[in-house]
């Protein structure tokens, strides 16, 4: 199986987004809890991609990517347009002041959810970096 896909930045693509977390996951044996963190969070940060996006005429692709490593699950999600940071809540007059504390909440939930992430530009693309840690980080009690 692929560790990427590429699928169109719309709505529609969220389900096709939910079901190849959901496969990398199963075959990682990821517990449920941290299937569920992972689905959450990459779900809110492509709503908001998309939501961004959705003002720009132009055909815009996402690419998913999945990367195994010992102790952590990353996802890289690339869009090759103009830029912006999914994660920063910018100023827009349109919306009224409850829009932009539910934005502000959507992005510090993302951020419980996963133990890492941060935004890149490099090569004409946006890229959002998402790390799960495997293992947990509190200290067990002895």
């Amino acid at each position: 199986m692929k560790n990427n896909i590429v699928v169109p930045v719309n709505i529609e693509s969220l389900s096709l987004i939910s079901e190849f977390l959901q496969e990398k996951s199963i075959l990682r044996h990821l517990p449920s809890r941290k299937m569920w963190e992972i689905l959450l969070a990459v779900d809110e940060i492509c709503c908001q991609i998309i939501d961004i996006i959705n003002n720009d005429q132009s055909e815009v692709n996402m690419n998913l990517i999945w990367e195994n490593k010992e102790d952590k699950i990353i996802i890289k999600i690339q869009t090759e347009c103009f830029a912006f940071n999914p994660m920063e809540v910018e100023e827009d007059f349109t919306k009224n002041n409850e829009e932009h504390v539910l934005e502000g909440m959507e992005l510090s939930l993302i951020k419980q959810m996963v133990d890492k992430v941060y935004y890149l530009r490099k090569n004409n693309q946006n890229i959002l970096i998402i790390e799960k840690l495997l293992k947990s980080k509190r200290n067990k009690c002895k």
